[in-house]
């Protein structure tokens, strides 16, 4: 399996407030995630920046997940630990106080593939050439969808399109969503820079090219800067039929 990752600023903001990583643990297995951090000026940076870096050295340290069992209760327990060290960091620096950050992310077996999402940052697989959404964006539209009070043609003018239900850093009781899947050729994991302004049929076009992960990377930044760049653009890529990069 080839990984790759690239953030962008986009052209319009003027400091990035994304971050992500790729990592392996002693044994191998990887974990990659993106987070689009929340707050303003720069605190959704350093909220961004401090979960990512809390996740990436546990993570490092690990060894001898056995179970997909086990694997989701090490999930379950350090996403709690980095939700209270984004909301500690918060508490004890006034100017960053409600600062939080979305995470999306991806811990890769030999054998599956179990996907977290806190958020609104989004992962797609691609199988057969279909791309598909696994996540449920946690946002107040998407609620509203669920329930049958807006319609899909709706969620982009929708004026609190960009209200999130959930994040990490602002509650104790933060929703972890974990999932398992086992089949596909390409796991995407993105900001809402990139899914937020470029249609799927577009990006699933992109991901059925010919071209390596890094083609296939810059592609998906460029289509987000012919949308605009409004956003922060941040993906990561793991293609099967090749070795980790």
């Amino acid at each position: 399996m080839i990984i790759a990752g690239k953030s962008d600023i986009g052209l319009v903001r003027v400091n990035n407030e994304d971050n992500y990583i790729i990592v392996n643990n002693q044994d191998d297995n990887t974990l990659m995630l993106v987070c689009d951090g929340i707050g303003g000026s720069k605190a959704g940076e350093i909220a961004s920046l401090t979960a990512i870096k809390f996740m990436a050295h546990a993570f490092s340290h690990t060894t001898n997940f056995t179970t997909v069992i086990s694997a989701k209760l090490w999930l379950e327990k350090n996403l709690r630990l980095a939700n209270d060290e984004v909301a500690l960091f918060a508490e004890q620096n006034l100017e960053y106080e409600g600062m939080g950050t979305t995470l999306v992310g991806a811990m890769i077996f030999n054998q599956y593939t179990i996907i977290i999402n806190i958020g609104d940052s989004r992962a797609y697989i691609l199988k057969d050439n279909t791309l598909k959404q696994v996540t449920q964006d946690h946002s107040l539209v998407n609620e509203l969808l669920n329930n049958g009070q807006i319609t899909s043609d709706e969620i982009d003018f929708h004026p609190q399109r960009n209200v999130l239900t959930n994040a990490l850093g602002i509650a104790s009781n933060v929703r972890i969503d974990l999932l398992e899947v086992n089949q596909y050729d390409t796991l995407l994991l993105c900001s809402d820079g990139l899914s937020g302004y470029v249609s799927e049929s577009i990006i699933e076009r992109i991901l059925n090219q010919v071209g390596n992960v890094e083609v296939h990377l810059n592609q998906l930044i460029q289509v987000a800067h012919e949308a605009g760049g409004y956003d922060n653009i941040t993906v990561i890529l793991a293609e099967r039929g090749g070795a980790y990069e």
